[in-house]
């Protein structure tokens, strides 16, 4: 009995506070939806973006933590494992890259490797950036030479 009562206590307190919000509303019924219906694109294009940035933020990761892993696992191997396949210098490029003071707040590179050689592509603001990037790329284990495709541009 007690809990029924609640119940019905709380559809009626609801009921009187839709009639009373109704009744009192600063706006009309077709202003309001009107209102809503914007709140609602704009919130919709806020999670748009935001999922964007957190898809590529996974992928920043991800690419980061494979990299960890790979130098990881070359630091237990030691000296025993002479050859690093592409893909892993690759990675480990990428990683360098990410953790290094110099440029780690550089975006927009593109990194590759055949036969050790790493090929690396972007845009950068200066030549002492160019400078810093290439030293980076040199002091990772298992790159042979790098071939420098950065083209300098002044950022707005």
């Amino acid at each position: 009995m007690g809990r029924k009562n609640v119940v019905i206590g709380a559809l009626l307190g609801a009921a009187a506070g839709l009639l009373v919000g109704l009744l009192l509303a600063p706006k009309a019924g077709r202003q309001t939806r009107a209102w809503i219906g914007a709140k609602a694109r704009h919130g919709g294009k806020l999670i748009g973006q935001g999922s964007q940035f957190l898809k590529k933020r996974a992928e920043y990761e991800g690419n980061r933590l494979r990299g960890l892993f790979y130098e990881t696992k070359r630091r237990l191997a030691g000296s025993r494992q002479p050859y690093a396949s592409d893909d892993v210098v690759t990675q480990r490029v990428r990683t360098e890259l990410g953790r290094h003071p110099k440029t780690r707040d550089v975006q927009g590179l593109l990194v590759d490797t055949f036969n050790g050689v790493v090929t690396i592509r972007g845009k950068v603001e200066s030549s002492s950036r160019v400078k810093d990037i290439l030293d980076v790329i040199y002091s990772v284990a298992g790159v042979r030479d790098v071939v420098n495709q950065l083209r300098l541009e002044q950022f707005v």
